[in-house]
Order: C-alpha cells, then structure tokens, then sequence
C-alpha cells in the first residue's frame, strides 16, 4: 500500500515535472524569438547607425566645405562692402563734381545764350554801320552821271525843290540838316552839290557864328546856296570862303569874319 502511494507521488512528480519542463520550453522559445527579433532589431539599428555615421561624416564634410566657403565669402563680402564703402564715397564726389559741371554747364549755356544775343546784336549794328557806311562812301563818292548846271537852270531846279519849306526845329532839324537834305535832293538830280561848315563871328556883335551852306561848281564857276531860302551868292571871281576874312551871308545883318571853313561833303 505504502508503495502504491509512492508510486503515486512519483508519478505526480513526473507530470508536474514535464508541466514545468514544457512551459519553460515554451517561455525559452518566446524568448528566443524575442531574442532574435531583437538581434534583427539591433542589426538593423547598427546597419542605420553606421549609416547615419557616413551620412554625418558626410555632413560634416560639406559643412566644413560650406564652413570654408562661408569664411571665403565672408571674407569677400567683407571685401566687397569696402569696395562698396570706397565706390560710394567716390559716387558721392562725382556726383558733387557732376553737379558742379551740371552748374558749369548750364552758366555756360547763359553766357553762351548772351554771346548770341550779343552777337547778334553786333551783326545788327554792323549791318547798320554799313549801310551807314555804304550812304556816307556814296556821299563822299563823286556823283555819278554828274551835270554841271548854269546858274539859271541851277535857280529853276531849286525853285521845284522842297527844302527850303522844311520846319527848322532846333535841335532837331537844323541848318545842317537843311544843307545835307538839299544835297542829297540835288545829287539824286545829278548834281554835285556839297555842303560847307563855316565857323566866325559877327564882326559888330561879336556873337559867335556856325553855319552850315551848299555849295555847286556851275558853268560859271562855284557857287553858293542858303538851303533855308534858296538864295544863291558867290564871291568875287567866284573864289572860295577862306578863313581870315569877313563875308556878308544871306539872311545875317552884319558881315561874319570867318575863322574856320569845313568841307563836310565835297562839292
């Protein structure tokens, strides 16, 4: 009987031997399983980190590269601003000599606009001063196509001429102007009327005498004429007025010692 019963416990031993047995069995396959997922885990980690390794080796190259180039272009960057600095400063002086030259230009432009305005005005006078010039030459020049009148055709023509009805109005229209018009009516008629400038004085009074008269070589010989009255006079042998000597001339009371005689136009 007592061996029945160990033979019992033997056999409950035994199964709950084997129990264990199979479960630890199966817990080590878990765990081998576990194991090996992990190994794989582990080698795919150690397959990434390496990788990470050559790609942060890798990084690390290009960022020292860059780090480089960065310094490089930091350096020219530097550069270029003093560059910039420099040209701007340079800009800033041209710019100030470019506005001096634009104000140089443009008192240039002003005193050229007054040269051509005063160039212009210097052709106009020059225009007028030879048309002066050209008037005076062709009173001064010998009439052309002359006639020598006798002294009655001389009387007749000045009997139709119209000077002697002019205004005098000193000082615009004077004695002078009187001669020089009948000398120019006369010339235009083909005559060689000239006009004389006497200077003396009133021999009683002693008043100062200017004068100014035509005078005409006739057949007769020469002659003299009071543009203001159309008297006609001349001297003995029909010589010429000479200072040092007192003549009576039309229109004045007293004889006028004459001091100066000026040929104005030739006669």
């Amino acid at each position: 009987m007592r061996q029945l019963g160990v033979v019992i416990v033997l056999i409950v031993l035994a199964v709950a031997g084997w129990g264990s047995a199979f479960s630890i069995h199966q817990e080590a396959t878990v765990w081998k399983q576990r194991y090996e997922n992990l190994s794989e885990q582990f080698s795919s980690l150690q397959s990434r980190y390496a990788d990470l390794e050559n790609a942060y080796a890798s990084l690390s190259w290009n960022y020292s590269e860059l780090q480089s180039d960065y310094d490089s272009l930091s350096l020219e960057y530097h550069g270029l601003q003093e560059d910039y600095q420099t040209l701007q400063g340079e800009y800033y002086d041209l710019l100030d000599r470019y506005n001096g030259l634009v104000n140089d230009w443009n008192k240039l432009v002003e005193d050229y606009n007054s040269f051509i305005d005063e160039y212009n005005d210097l052709v106009n006078k020059y225009n007028n001063l030879s048309y002066k010039i050209e008037l005076i030459s062709q009173l001064y020049d010998p009439v052309k196509y002359k006639q020598t009148p006798f002294i009655a055709e001389l009387k007749y023509w000045l009997r139709t001429d119209r000077t002697d009805q002019m205004e005098y109005v000193d000082p615009d229209y004077v004695c002078f102007h009187f001669a020089v018009t009948l000398m120019l009516h006369g010339r235009a008629h083909h005559y060689q009327i000239g006009v004389i400038y006497v200077h003396g004085y009133d021999i009683v009074t002693g008043e100062e005498f200017r004068h100014a008269i035509n005078a005409i070589v006739t057949h007769e010989g020469l002659v003299y004429i009071e543009p203001q009255t159309d008297d006609i006079w001349w001297l003995e042998s029909h010589q010429e007025i000479t200072p040092g000597e007192a003549y009576e001339f039309p229109g004045f009371e007293n004889p006028i010692y004459v001091q100066e005689v000026i040929i104005v136009f030739n006669y």
